[in-house]
């Protein structure tokens, strides 16, 4: 699933109006500076889209250096195609005011923030160019105004403090590393979503083919679960060290099943092999399993079944 990277529109908005000559010196810097924070983010997740809230064509420093000088620049041609292609993805171009129908709206010292609101609301990662000390933060705190229905179905306007994720800088990239190893588990609103995004989500997972079925079994709350689980067993198998542990620090409960039970945890492999898939992680509501082998010389998981505990022998 494509993560989301909402540009703060206030880090580069009047930058430079008061000083020309700061502003020819260093916008072509900070530009590329951004791109290559972009480069960074791509390190730990690829499928990443880029989302102005304004045409990033139109920006400007101080009203004397735009955008396209850095474009034209010979020197930017690597950064402007990474640019492009991270802006491609975007499932939406050039977004308008997050408060054009009057619902919300997000405020920091005041003032609209259209590109953190964003961020915030489609559960994604603001960026910023460090243009400002103020940006140097892997978090900013912003205000959410919503016009919100009470008891007495009259409609208020609430304030309310939020988070915004956000990076600017190489370090606040790193600190977010366990969300975006994690991220768009959340956006995955139907078991085909999950299915299909499989490879990119947990690389050091493997899935029987019949897995497929098991998914699409899956109802909202279960779904979120199963989602949780194998994001932990993908954590797991990704730290583990075969030279310091014998096996993965398993992030919940993983258990093989009883003696007199493993026959029922019988698959056909990958290759064709019938094999035992007796170790099994959980999941609620209810008695919900998740049947699994471990090949430890290729560090990965092969997942064989997903559903509730399994009561009867079974031919897949």
């Amino acid at each position: 699933m494509t993560i989301l990277l909402f540009l703060n529109e206030k880090s580069h908005d009047g930058v430079g109006d008061d000083d020309r000559r700061t502003d020819r010196e260093n916008a072509g810097d900070l530009l590329t500076d951004f791109v290559r924070l972009l480069v960074e983010i791509r390190k730990q997740r690829r499928d990443v889209a880029l989302v102005s809230a304004m045409p990033i064509r139109e920006i400007r420093f101080g009203g004397d250096y735009v955008f396209a000088r850095w474009a034209g620049d010979h020197r930017n041609r690597e950064h402007l195609r990474l640019l492009k292609a991270v802006m491609n993805r975007a499932p939406f171009q050039d977004i308008g005011p997050l408060s054009a129908d009057g619902l919300v709206s997000y405020l920091l010292d005041e003032q609209e923030v259209d590109g953190l609101g964003y961020a915030h609301a489609f559960g994604g990662l603001a960026v910023s160019m460090m243009t400002a000390e103020r940006w140097n933060a892997a978090e900013i705190d912003v205000v959410r105004r919503e016009l919100v229905e009470h008891d007495d179905s009259g409609l208020y306007l609430v304030d309310r403090t939020t988070t915004v994720r956000h990076a600017a800088t190489r370090q606040h990239v790193n600190s977010h590393g366990s969300w975006l190893a994690g991220a768009g588990l959340r956006q995955l609103h139907t078991p085909s979503h999950l299915w299909n995004a499989r490879a990119d989500l947990f690389p050091h997972l493997a899935f029987l083919a019949r897995v497929e079925s098991d998914l699409l079994a899956l109802g909202p709350v279960h779904l979120r679960q199963v989602s949780d689980r194998l994001l932990e067993l993908e954590k797991a198998m990704s730290s583990w060290n075969p030279r310091i542990t014998a096996a993965p620090a398993w992030m919940s409960k993983v258990a093989p099943e009883a003696e007199q039970r493993r026959l029922l945890c019988v698959f056909e492999d990958l290759d064709g092999t019938r094999r035992s898939f007796d170790l099994h992680a959980r999941f609620t509501p209810g008695a919900g399993r998740i049947h699994f082998r471990t090949e430890y010389a290729a560090r990965r998981i092969i997942v064989a079944y997903i559903g509730t505990k399994i009561e009867h022998r079974r031919t897949g």
